[in-house]
This record gives C-alpha cells, structure tokens and sequence, in this order.
C-alpha cells in the first residue's frame, strides 16, 4: 500500500487504540479487524489477511520453547493406535485461511522480485517456529481443517473424516507425515 497509505491507516489506528497494557508485544492485535473495516483500505481487501498472517507471524516468534515429535517416532504405532492418537500441536503453530493468496503476498513483500507472479486463489498458511526461525507455510487443500481439528482435540481418524467430507481427496497421511517434517507436533497421545 505504500508507506504514505500505511503511515496514515496506523497514525487512525493508534489515535483510536491506545494500548491498554504497558507490554508492547501485545499491541496491534486488534490491527487485522481495524483494516477490514477501515475504508479506505477497500480496494485492497486481502490487507487484513496480510496484516493477520504479520500477527500469527509474531505470536508464532513469542510463543513458548517446546520440542516437536520426530517423524520417526510413528513407525513405532500401528494404525490402529495412530488413527485413535490424538495431537498436540506446537505452541508456536498458528493457521490463517484466505481468500487471498496471502502467504503469497506476504512472501513477495518480504523478497520482492520483479519476476513475482501471484495466482490470485485462496491460500491457507501454517506459521511456526519449531526452533530459531518462523516458517510460512502455503498449505495443500484441507490441511488447515485438518490442523484446526487436531487442534480441538479430534482423533487422527476423526480430524481426516471431517476433513474428507469437504476435500474428498484429502490425504491425512501425507498431511501428518508433512506436520511431522515441519516441526507442527509436539506430542501424539495414544490409548494404548
């Protein structure tokens, strides 16, 4: 939006929001539902989800230390018990869903390149730190669901079975073994 735009959208921003706490960090949160409603930023309405995916960035970068399961911890569970585990996803794990293509966006801004071409369809991004670094992820298809309900607390198995019932070819196995490679899982917890 350039910084003219961005100065004057923040300067109405901050005279309408004083912080309400003396940590710093914890300002701006409220900054994604301002830009969805503020106007003038209507002609460019993938900003919020821009400004959304800046803030899971942040919370990811100050979420709590935790070590994340190696994926070679599954071939130790049969299929059974790894369909009933349930998942703990890593505290620094965040996920924002778009219309837009906003890791996109965010990634081009972050490295232009004049070569930059964006497909113009949603994306959903999985944001972590599983060690020093934040990652953006552009997730396939129905991951986003299949985190969000591994999140709630959904078995393996019944998390894939949502999921399947919108993205018919959803492939929960490739999903985890992707969650497992990023760092995205803490723990899983079996009955066994």
């Amino acid at each position: 939006v350039g910084d003219e735009f961005f100065a004057a959208m923040i300067n109405v921003f901050v005279t309408s929001r004083p912080p309400r706490s003396p940590v710093l960090i914890e300002y701006g949160g409220e900054l994604p539902d301002f830009i969805s409603r503020f106007e003038p930023a209507g002609t460019v309405p993938y900003l919020a989800d821009v400004a959304r995916l800046e803030s899971a960035w942040n919370d990811a970068y100050h979420a709590p230390e935790s070590n994340s399961l190696p994926p070679s911890a599954l071939p130790g569970l049969n299929a059974e018990s790894l369909a009933a585990a349930e998942v703990t996803l890593h505290p620094s794990v965040r996920i924002v869903r778009s219309a837009f293509p906003v890791a996109s966006i965010w990634e081009s801004q972050r490295s232009p390149s004049p070569e930059t071409s964006l497909s113009w369809e949603a994306e959903d991004a999985l944001v972590l730190r599983p060690g020093a670094e934040v990652l953006v992820l552009t997730l396939k298809p129905g991951c986003a669901a299949f985190v969000m309900a591994l999140h709630e607390g959904l078995s393996i198995a019944d998390a894939a079975n949502a999921v399947l019932e919108d993205f018919g070819d959803f492939d929960a196995g490739e999903a985890l073994v992707s969650l497992l490679s990023w760092g995205a899982i803490a723990s899983l917890t079996t009955s066994n």
